[in-house]
């Protein structure tokens, strides 16, 4: 291979690394701009029913979707000011269709997902599970380092968020999704201690003793694109304020638009 070829092949996968890095950066004024974004949360958060078995609490997560919208949306009006609605709140939301859990305060009730919380009184929030479910999965994903959530950035670049085109959405308007996962235990359980949480119809998933939690935000224009993501994982507790907003600070560390001074 020629030098010259060699040097136009290394510009080429700099310039395309480059382009990814910024990608987002690019969108600032475009979020700026933005008057309305809708919410979309979806949290599921497991927990210990015994040493083999876990299950879901529903109130206890679909409390935390709730106050997951509040925390953000006192994060994003220090930088934009759009009008934030929280236009859907669901558990299980991310997880492909047919599967169902123990319910952690019955283990003989069966919670099958998404559940919707009825809480969140928004006339369309069918119509955001309808059209978002899928791209909801898509925003789902495991990252626990800093090179892991930088492969989720680029991966996610390269995902197709056209269904967003649905909602019929004016140009000033966009979609934010945050899923929130993860497993809650007893402070005095041990670390190290490992036990199976019961998830039906499709399988069996591991989790471990540890409070462990993955956040996952993805904002998307009226007509699809991508305009930031962003993945934050950290073993620790979420059900309190505090928690949240030391959470949702680092998740928006790479927001395209900085605080207002």
């Amino acid at each position: 291979m020629n030098k010259l070829l060699i040097v136009t092949v290394l510009v080429f996968q700099f310039s395309n690394i480059q382009a990814k890095k910024d990608q987002f950066k690019q969108h600032a004024e475009h979020i700026k701009s933005l008057e309305n974004i809708y919410v979309v949360t979806d949290t599921t958060i497991f927990e210990p029913i015994d040493k083999e078995k876990s299950g879901l609490h529903l109130p206890f997560n679909q409390q935390i979707g709730r106050e997951m919208f509040v925390n953000m949306e006192e994060q994003l009006l220090k930088r934009i000011g759009a009008n934030f609605t929280h236009a859907l709140s669901a558990v299980g939301l991310y997880m492909k269709e047919n599967i169902y859990t123990i319910d952690a305060e019955d283990i003989n009730q069966h919670i099958t997902f998404p559940v919707l919380d009825e809480r969140i009184d928004y006339s369309e929030s069918l119509n955001f599970k309808t059209h978002l479910d899928y791209i909801v999965g898509r925003t789902y994903g495991w990252a626990t380092t800093r090179k892991e959530s930088k492969q989720y950035r680029s991966q996610m670049l390269d995902k197709n968020f056209s269904q967003v085109n649905e909602l019929n959405l004016s140009e000033n308007e966009a979609v934010l999704i945050l899923v929130t996962t993860g497993s809650k235990v007893p402070t005095k359980k041990a670390v190290g201690e490992a036990f199976a949480s019961t998830v039906l119809t499709l399988g069996l998933f591991t989790r471990f003793s540890v409070s462990a939690n993955q956040l996952n935000a993805a904002l998307i224009s009226h007509d699809g694109q991508l305009l930031w993501t962003n993945s934050y994982y950290l073993k620790s507790k979420i059900h309190t304020d505090f928690k949240q907003e030391a959470f949702l600070r680092r998740l928006f560390k790479t927001f395209p638009v900085k605080k207002k001074k």
